[in-house]
């Protein structure tokens, strides 16, 4: 009996020992499970939620391209998207900020000439700049006698070229598209007595001479392209080799002097042309404008269902033109570490991005990339996306400088034509570009 129960009591101990370890074995293979899940979800959780705090790039942007830009930072903001510096894992938020390229240039050279502090509205120092065209950087590496831009380093968020807006019927009658026009041709038709006589086929509505319109000189970038084109096209040199002299010597001056005499009207903004150009030939007939504005208006018009009757075009100068790049510049100074710089080169991948670009192409821009270009800039539409022809290239510092400051102001317009001779032109390496 005493046997008996003892080997029970044993069998008993073994079953019970058997099972205490079996369970310790579950237990201890859960705890395990358990904590490998907590270790991977909170290494993918570090990965996807840094423990650092986001790093903002402020950019600095202007003109008509942040009607995309604006929504389009907007979105990348929400897609939360990061960078990796020095294994540290950051989120990037984009901040644009429109600041004008006038009120650009004047802030960061009073940063670095007088150490002045950026005003409160541009929510600090900038990240990125953005200008309408790469001649402001090249102003204001003159200007704080620093190269902090590295032109050649930039990449364009958009192109669009200088153009002259006219009427396809106006533009027809001076041989338009068989016959190549330019800044002269327009210029010499204004100063003709006959003016519009001379064209077989112009109309009564036209009036007896040419309406010339013209941005506002202050902070224009326009009107600053175009005194610089007139410059380049009288001097009759590479543009790189453009001086101050050159700009003094009354036969480069005379051809700018010309133009500006011919204008008779100036618009502060672009709403003021369209609104002018609307009521047809009798306020506006040739105006400088950047090329997207030509299927803007198309746009605005079918929008809102009220076409003026007229079609309009662009003429691409034949003595040539400049693009505005708009480019994405990070510039080479203290306050951009390599944190911000990372994220900066992150927006811009984003905003060249095919989807962006796109929706930039919708709105009459051409692409910093290369992509399809999309049927809104087409010949129906006024345009020849195999133009323009000759390129112009950017001017010094200096010599920019020396041009901005020979414009008189409407109020000194002389209506004495001037006698301009073109000088013949030498070899212009590095001056013009043949698409």
């Amino acid at each position: 009996m005493d046997q008996t129960y003892s080997r029970e009591v044993a069998a008993r101990s073994r079953v019970w020992f058997a099972a205490f370890w079996a369970r310790r074995a579950v237990g201890v293979v859960g705890f395990g499970l358990v904590s490998v899940i907590i270790l991977a979800a909170f290494t993918v959780g570090h990965m996807v939620w840094p423990s650092q705090p986001p790093v903002e790039v402020i950019f600095w942007t202007w003109g008509e391209k942040n009607n995309v830009l604006l929504p389009a930072l907007k979105r990348f903001n929400e897609l939360g998207l990061t960078v990796t510096v020095d294994g540290r894992r950051y989120r990037v938020q984009a901040r644009p900020v429109s600041v004008d390229p006038t009120k650009m240039h004047d802030a960061l050279v009073a940063k670095f000439n007088d150490g002045t502090d950026f005003p409160q509205w541009m929510l600090g120092a900038p990240t990125v700049i953005s200008p309408v065209n790469s001649g402001w950087l090249v102003q204001i590496n003159g200007d704080i006698k620093q190269d902090i831009f590295q032109l050649d380093q930039f990449r364009p968020i958009v192109r669009t070229p200088i153009v002259i807006l006219t009427y396809r019927g106006m533009a027809e009658c001076l041989g338009w598209p068989e016959h190549p026009i330019g800044w002269i041709d327009i210029i010499t038709l204004a100063e003709d007595p006959e003016s519009w006589r001379v064209c077989p086929t112009a109309r009564p509505e036209w009036g007896e001479k040419p309406l010339v319109a013209f941005a506002g000189p202050e902070g224009s970038s326009i009107s600053g392209s175009v005194r610089q084109i007139l410059h380049i096209i009288a001097a009759g040199k590479a543009a790189g080799e453009l001086t101050p002299a050159d700009v003094d010597d009354p036969g480069v001056r005379t051809l700018a002097d010309r133009f500006q005499a011919i204008v008779d009207r100036y618009y502060s903004e672009a709403r003021e042309f369209q609104t002018a150009i609307c009521n047809g030939p009798r306020l506006v007939q040739f105006v400088p404008v950047e090329e997207y504005t030509i299927p803007r208006l198309y746009q605005d018009w079918a929008n809102a269902g009220d076409a003026p009757g007229y079609e309009v075009v662009a003429i691409y100068p034949k003595e040539g033109t400049l693009w505005h790049d708009n480019p994405f510049a990070i510039p080479n100074v203290p306050w951009v570490n390599d944190v911000q710089r990372e994220a900066a080169h992150l927006v811009e991948e984003y905003l060249r991005s095919e989807e962006v670009q796109a929706r930039l192409m919708k709105s009459g821009f051409r692409p910093g990339i290369f992509v399809k270009q999309s049927d809104l800039l087409t010949p129906p539409k006024g345009l020849d996306f195999k133009q323009p022809a000759v390129i112009l290239d950017r001017i010094p510092a200096e010599t920019a400088r020396a041009i901005q400051q020979t414009w008189k102001g409407d109020a000194g317009i002389s209506n004495t034509a001037l006698e301009l001779t073109i000088p013949s032109r030498p070899s212009t390496a590095g001056q013009i570009r043949n698409r």
